[in-house]
């Protein structure tokens, strides 16, 4: 049987493959296990720029993991902190071509540990 509806997980890649070009600065607010911010790094390209956040120590070191596997690295920087101090990592000059956020709790790990509404709307105001 045929599915009329694609998943989230696929809605918003093909949203992003659709709208995040080469060169553009984009956002994985809660890289989790790297799945949106090895995306993002492609579509982005080398002269592009990719920042994500993440509370958790793993999910950083997933993520990093598989942009060395990919060769993906050089144009991501990751920040082991809550996403809250958005405007303070851009500053006034970033135009943000893209942003995704993967909420909840990182899948294989401590299910205690998720994101809480508040912090993704202090981020999105920002």
């Amino acid at each position: 049987m045929r599915r009329l509806l694609l998943s989230a997980l696929e809605f918003s890649h093909n949203l992003l493959k659709e709208t995040v070009r080469e060169g553009d600065v984009v956002i994985d607010v809660t890289v989790g296990n790297g799945n949106d911010t090895v995306l993002l790094a492609a579509l982005v390209g080398r002269y592009g720029k990719v920042i994500g956040f993440d509370i958790q120590k793993q999910a950083i070191k997933n993520t990093k993991q598989k942009l060395l596997l990919t060769g993906l690295s050089q144009q991501v920087t990751l920040f082991h902190q809550g996403h809250e101090p958005i405007p303070e990592v851009l500053g006034n000059e970033e135009q943000i071509g893209g942003i995704i956020f993967n909420l909840g709790y990182l899948p294989g790990s401590d299910k205690s540990i998720i994101t809480r509404k508040e912090t993704p709307l202090q981020a999105v105001a920002a």
